[in-house]
């Protein structure tokens, strides 16, 4: 909750469209949580009616998106993390849930943790997720150590993280000469 006073200009994003952020937030008001809406900050509310896909973006605002990345991870993944969807072309907002929520506040607070997630929920999106915002904008002369139980999951998983960087817009995309 001290975070706020940090970001003095720092608004919640009732605005956003990724309901799932706002569900959460729901939730864990419902639970007692004193802090409910940390996942719905936002330190540029200059931003809360910005699309960061919009191809019409101004040098500006996009340099704004950029430093609300770099200070806000909770607004990278709410509002310009993107999900493929099989079989479509389409991509689709990222998922919050109390699961990987919780295992991010726990990373970003420096909290070793085992998480044990049931399958199909979306655990190595999460992972992938985590490791496309540390490689563009969380982490600098880092050196990240991805274990997997096989050659196979490996390879899938870097083609997954591969595909993240490239569903990102180009002035957001730092692992490549665009």
């Amino acid at each position: 909750a001290n975070d706020w006073m940090k970001y003095p200009r720092a608004v919640i994003h009732y605005e956003t469209k990724n309901k799932s952020f706002l569900h959460l937030a729901h939730v864990y008001n419902k639970m007692g949580v004193e802090n409910c809406a940390f996942l719905l900050a936002l330190t540029q509310p200059e931003l809360k009616d910005v699309d960061p896909y919009d191809p019409n973006l101004t040098i500006e605002t996009q340099a704004k998106i950029i430093m609300e990345c770099k200070v806000n991870f909770w607004y990278y993944l709410r509002e310009v993390q993107r999900i493929s969807v099989k079989g479509s072309m389409e991509t689709i907002h990222f998922q919050g849930n109390r699961a990987n929520i919780g295992l991010y506040w726990m990373f970003f607070n420096h909290i070793t943790t085992l998480i044990i997630i049931l399958r199909q929920t979306g655990k190595t999106t999460s992972i992938v997720a985590l490791f496309t915002y540390l490689l563009n904008f969380g982490a600098t002369n880092t050196f990240i150590n991805f274990l997997t139980r096989s050659e196979t999951l490996k390879g899938e998983t870097l083609s997954k993280v591969k595909e993240m960087f490239e569903d990102l817009p180009d002035y957001l995309n730092f692992s490549t000469k665009k």
